[in-house]
């Protein structure tokens, strides 16, 4: 069932001070749906709610009410920054679940690249007091645990990413030279190695910290070398080493983020609808 779609742009929060805007997107009809935050990319330090339109929409059309959710971005914050205001996105989003045709715990995360990063780490860990900074008036008792996570191309595992950017550049290999994430600008919101290491969901899973362990999607492109296979398959035997349970979803298909980028190529219809499918299964 395809749902028509309606928007509306507001200011969902102001930690530190600094204004969050958010687009939410609403099928019209009976709910209620499941519920989804959505974080975007570009590598931590742009980007903005309106990055993953092209797949929030057609998301939203298949019966999932979508929170498209800005955070900090350096100069404004830097690392733990972000994941505090993607754990304030969810609870805000239980908090007002039901006028939004859904309930609190039918609420998932889901985001492309760092913004699928920051999701992941964010669900695995909602209880980290760094994480969960951001006070919510009128949701005290509300926690930012969900039930399912779609992530799509994430940095899954920054520190790699960063060390293999300094070994690139030392080369002078110009084979990414135009994405941000390839680069040394990210660093302007980890600023060392060690909030490398420390916001790391592999690495997390790999020192066996403590974590929650929702339903995830990992959707990739097979030839994306932005984003290695290797790092994929990394998380994906570590969470499952601790008992989680993730669905890896390879998709054909140039660039690396076609399926934001070209949404209309058969592939990327493939992934979206299997993403609707996946958060109808997992977060109702």
């Amino acid at each position: 069932m395809t749902f028509d779609v309606m928007t509306e742009e507001f200011e969902y929060g102001a930690p530190g001070g600094i204004a969050l805007r958010a687009r939410l997107y609403r099928p019209q009809g009976d709910g209620p749906f499941p519920a989804m935050v959505d974080l975007h990319g570009g590598a931590w330090i742009q980007g903005s709610f309106a990055n993953n339109d092209s797949i929030n929409r057609p998301i939203a059309a298949g019966g999932v009410v979508v929170l498209a959710a800005d955070y900090r971005i350096p100069p404004q914050g830097t690392y733990p920054c972000s994941v505090a205001d993607a754990n304030y996105a969810v609870r805000w989003l239980k908090l007002n679940a039901e006028r939004f045709g859904s309930r609190p715990e039918l609420v998932g995360m889901m985001g492309t690249s760092a913004g699928g990063h920051l999701a992941v780490l964010a669900a695995l860990k909602p209880h980290d007091p760094r994480y969960a900074a951001v006070p919510l008036d009128g949701g005290e008792e509300i926690d930012a645990r969900v039930s399912c996570v779609v992530t799509m191309w994430p940095v899954i595992e920054p520190l790699s990413r960063h060390r293999d950017n300094v070994e690139r550049n030392r080369r002078g290999d110009a084979l990414h030279a135009d994405r941000v994430g390839a680069g040394m600008e990210q660093m302007r919101y980890w600023l060392s190695e060690d909030a490398l290491a420390d916001g790391s969901p592999t690495l997390a899973l790999e020192r066996r910290e403590k974590v929650e362990q929702p339903e995830i999607l990992y959707v990739q492109a097979s030839g994306d070398r932005l984003h290695p296979r290797a790092s994929m398959e990394r998380f994906c035997n570590a969470y499952r080493a601790v008992g989680g349970n993730v669905e890896e979803l390879l998709v054909d298909g140039e660039p690396y983020d076609f399926v934001r980028s070209r949404a209309d190529l058969p592939e990327a219809q493939r992934a979206i609808r299997r993403m609707i499918a996946f958060i109808h299964e997992n977060c109702a």
